[in-house]
Formats: structure tokens, C-alpha cells, sequence
């Protein structure tokens, strides 16, 4: 999600109220960005602060259209693709997943297809994992 607002960004395709929000938490000078994405060895937590951002702003319809697209996208490419994938629910396990749960809920959902867990991570699944085994015992 970072990655796609520095490009909507550097393409000029952001609302200006989320250009002017955007400029006035981040140095968003096209060589610091650079730097940071291809020459910092962190590059994921940098392009990470860019997600949470977002979150912040996700009422605004733009960047709602954006991440609902992106999720749009991954079920197309990678669920979709399947003849019976809507015989199956799907579990979600990650911060992106986990903190645009309402936008990955609604896009299944348009999709047709069935959700069950969106976990925020691993071990979280871990424990959901054995209290279910556990209450089967």
C-alpha cells in the first residue's frame, strides 16, 4: 500500500487534501523516497509508515478506492483463478489484512467470496489454532 500512494503521489493523482496531509507528516522529496525504498536496508518499515497513514485517512474515498482495489486485485490473481473457490472460506493472516478488515470483508463479500478469520498475526492464529484443538479434546 505504501508503494501505491508514493506512486499516486508522484503521479499527481491524490486529492489535494491528502497531498497536503501526506507532504506535512513526510519528507516526500522524490530522491529521500528513493533512497529509502531502494537503498535502505528498512525499506519495509518505511513504506510501512505509509500504510498506517493511510489507515488514518481511510475515510477518504480515494484511498478507500485504492486499498479496496488492492484487495480486489490479490482475490482476482490469487483465489479467484480457481474453478470451485467459493466452495472454501479463506483465512487472512497479517497487519495489512488485519487493520483493513471492513475494506477485505466488503471486497469478499462483492466477490462472493466467505471469509472466516483475519488474524493480525502468526501467533494469534497459533493460539486460535490450539484453543479450537483444545475445546475438540
Amino acid at each position: 500500500l505504501g508503494k501505491k500512494l508514493l506512486a499516486a503521489y508522484f503521479q499527481r493523482e491524490l486529492p489535494a487534501n491528502i497531498v497536503e496531509k501526506l507532504e506535512s507528516r513526510f519528507d516526500v522529496a522524490k530522491s529521500v523516497v528513493l533512497e529509502n525504498v531502494y537503498q535502505n536496508e528498512k525499506a519495509g518499515n518505511y513504506l510501512a509508515n505509509f500504510g498506517r497513514f493511510i489507515f488514518q485517512n481511510r475515510k477518504d474515498a480515494f484511498l478507500y478506492q485504492m486499498v479496496y482495489r488492492g484487495f480486489e486485485l490479490f482475490f482476482e490473481k490469487n483465489v479467484m483463478k480457481y474453478n470451485n473457490y467459493n466452495d472454501y472460506a479463506i483465512n487472512f493472516t497479517g497487519s495489512i489484512a488485519y487493520y483493513f478488515s471492513d475494506v477485505l470483508r466488503q471486497v469478499a463479500n462483492d466477490k462472493g467470496i466467505t471469509l472466516r478469520n483475519v488474524i493480525e498475526s502468526p501467533i494469534a492464529g497459533l493460539t486460535l489454532y490450539h484453543q479450537h484443538s483444545d475445546s475438540k479434546s
